[in-house]
């Protein structure tokens, strides 16, 4: 994987790669042009019977080392040479080590940047060539990966398909896949779906690899969500939280040092056993600002008794007043408000920041600015879409960035320090973000600003498959397009809240919401009225992981965002109203008044002889408990072949004489497409029962 990162971002982990030993296949001395991907093996003598046996997983005809050998030389060489159209010589990638031969692919890096500049600088037709090439190749390659990988999981000729070499061989294709399915994707605008799967054997080892490096089980998992080639990379680099002891309690579910208890919780000093004393602002100053509508900074300079023009130390914002603004996480130490207040060497530390930043003491920090009371805190809150957006610079301090040296050209490592670190996992710290006109990263070498990173990351082809990943900070610095909703979840999904009250007051600003209409409204009735206030929502918000409010014309509303997704994602939209969400969606109507499947009333047995012979049938799966179905809906028409499909269960609602059918949300449930059985989103399906259906899009509302 030499070839995903810069030389300066090898050079820092080069030495933790997994090695790919070479194992010895003659490719040099073949004399044949270049050949086909599929033509590789057959050109140096293999059968394509001997091929269908590997790819079937019968017992090969040649021994067990050959087929390993060729195989790494077919996938490796033939791949690069079927989508390149070039020769490949096996000394620019295969170098003698103390350790034997090893396969380094550090050269493919210039390689790719030419192809690429050579792809878009092609006349149309031979693009279209290049690019129908580049997709059979991946899509071949990709095939029989699958097939492998399955042999392996089966146990089929573990000699061939658990061997070392095969784990190897197996990674170095994954790699060439998640290299060459975002390049597929970027120059053709066809999208390839990354591949995640991977053998157990590798998969271990990468756990390994991020354990050894002291990451929290939480954030391993959510790298390990993201993609392959991000989580191989990630795996290379120590944790960053340099404090790794505290994440002892931490599961792959939950990261226990940053979920904190709000009425518990308090500031820190910076140093254990430190006893300075708490400095406050003026709360009767603070609260008559907010309740003006006013925004108060606070100058460090009077609250630390240093020489000041000032006699204040809580001064309101007028326009044309410089100041900087903090976005930090509570859990490295600055949780407070008004009436608690900072320890001094907090206050201090925020000040030699401000002499960093060079604009002087003002500043607006929650830990002063918005006091505990909560009529003032709503009001405090109200402000702050113009607190960060109006401010000199926005400074994101965060534990674990400012242990890190950042160097210029390591923007890869730099991503991962921004997506993996604490702050990232925040909610507030999204819109904090996104509004600011100049965001800094505080890091232990100085500043970085994240659109540095991004610009670094976009324009480097090398770094085309970490793109997809990149978007998460690119958007937060991209202030060109507002934000929509489906980029306010991609960005909300991985986050949490030590207030889960606070999510809609926090994203309303992105969405250009009034912050005013939310804090008339408490709990679940502040959550429908932000729906409301929306108006208009993407029909796969219906497939979020989110639990549902209970509140009539509703039960379809997720009650948060930070969750993640089943299944896929459309840009069709459905309209909120007073009943429920409308529009045209793609269900199953199943032929009767009322079907009550359950597991407990094994009789069930619907009369399917009133129906045509002709009729379409689709399987119900009973569960533990009982599910009431009267259609199901999905996000598209499913078609039959290997897979599943996620859909949702729909109970009849109808209200009064309206021609638009009414439904109530369920649960969800998902669509086996090739035996077209449905059932219940566990595993603990029991009996199967065979029922009539209508296959349609319609207008209706969920209710």
């Amino acid at each position: 994987m030499e070839h995903l990162m810069s030389e300066v971002e090898l050079e820092r982990v080069e030495h933790k790669i997994p090695p790919i030993p070479w194992l010895g296949f003659d490719h040099d001395t073949c004399t044949y042009d270049i050949a086909s991907f599929t033509n590789y093996p057959l050109i140096r003598g293999w059968t394509p019977d001997q091929l269908d046996d590997l790819k079937s997983g019968k017992a090969p005809s040649r021994d067990y080392v050959s087929c390993q050998v060729m195989l790494q030389s077919w996938f490796f060489f033939g791949f690069l040479e079927g989508v390149f159209q070039q020769k490949l010589l096996t000394r620019d990638y295969v170098f003698n080590t103390p350790a034997g031969p090893l396969l380094k692919t550090t050269k493919l890096r210039n390689v790719i940047r030419l192809y690429v500049k050579s792809f878009n600088k092609a006349k149309e037709e031979e693009r279209k060539v290049q690019g129908q090439r580049l997709h059979s190749c991946y899509n071949m390659l990709h095939r029989w990966y699958m097939a492998l990988i399955l042999h392996n999981t089966r146990r089929v000729s573990p000699e061939l398909f658990d061997s070392p070499q095969f784990h190897s061989t197996m990674r170095m294709v994954l790699l060439s896949l998640a290299t060459f399915g975002p390049l597929a994707t970027v120059l053709t605008d066809r999208k390839i779906f990354e591949l995640r799967y991977d053998t157990e054997a590798n998969y271990t080892a990468q756990i390994d690899r991020f354990r050894a490096g002291g990451w929290c089980p939480f954030i391993i998992r959510k790298i390990l969500l993201r993609s392959f080639v991000y989580a191989e990379y990630a795996s290379l680099l120590e944790a960053t939280d340099p404090n790794h002891s505290k994440h002892w309690r931490c599961t792959s579910t939950a990261c226990n040092t940053t979920r904190l208890n709000v009425a518990n919780s308090k500031a820190r000093h910076l140093t254990k056993g430190c006893q300075c004393d708490l400095l406050k602002a003026p709360l009767n100053q603070v609260r008559t600002i907010l309740k003006s509508g006013g925004i108060p900074l606070i100058n460090l300079d009077v609250i630390l008794g240093f020489p000041s023009t000032e006699s204040s130390s809580v001064v309101e914002w007028t326009e044309g007043i410089k100041y900087l603004a903090f976005s930090h996480v509570w859990s490295d130490g600055l949780c407070s408000d008004t009436e608690r207040g900072l320890p001094r060497c907090q206050i201090q530390k925020l000040y030699e920041h401000c002499r960093t930043v060079d604009q002087g003491a003002l500043i607006w920090i929650d830990a002063f600015s918005i006091p505990h009371e909560s009529i003032t805190r709503y009001k405090a809150i109200q402000t702050m879409s113009t607190v960060y957006s109006r401010a000199a610079a926005v400074i994101i301090l965060d534990t674990g960035l400012q242990s890190w040296n950042s160097v210029a050209s390591a923007p890869l490592e730099a991503l991962v320090r921004m997506l993996t670190s604490n702050w990232s996992q925040r909610l507030w710290t999204v819109p904090e973000c996104w509004l600011a006109s100049n965001a800094l990263v505080v890091v232990h070498n100085g500043l970085v600003k994240p659109s540095g990173i991004c610009d670094a990351l976009q324009n480097d082809s090398m770094y085309i498959p970490y793109r997809n990943i990149a978007w998460t900070l690119s958007r937060l610095c991209q202030k060109t397009e507002a934000l929509t909703l489906m980029d306010t979840h991609s960005l909300l999904g991985p986050r949490e809240c030590s207030r889960p009250e606070d999510e809609t007051l926090a994203i309303a600003p992105l969405l250009g919401l009034n912050i005013t209409h939310l804090t008339e409204f408490e709990g679940q009735d502040r959550v429908a009225k932000f729906w409301q206030l929306v108006g208009r929502v993407p029909q796969y918000f219906l497939f979020l992981d989110s639990p549902r409010l209970e509140v009539p014309g509703f039960s379809w509303a997720p009650r948060t965002l930070m969750c993640s997704r089943f299944g896929g994602v459309t840009a069709t939209m459905a309209t909120v109203t007073p009943q429920g969400l409308q529009g045209t969606f793609f269900i199953f109507t199943l032929k009767k008044n009322k079907l009550v499947v359950t597991g407990r009333s094994p009789d069930i047995k619907p009369s399917v002889q009133q129906f045509s012979e002709n009729a379409d049938f689709v399987k119900i799966a009973t569960s533990t408990g009982p599910i009431s179905y009267d259609a199901i809906l999905f996000l598209y028409a499913p078609s039959r072949g290997p897979g599943f499909q996620h859909g949702i269960s729909l109970v009849a609602d109808r209200i009064g004489d309206s021609p638009i059918r009414h439904y109530r949300y369920g649960c969800l449930v998902w669509l086996n497409t090739e035996s077209w059985l449905i059932g219940p989103p566990t595993s603990d399906a029991g009996q199967v029962q065979m029922f009539p259906y209508t296959a349609q899009e319609m207008e209706m509302v969920i209710s």
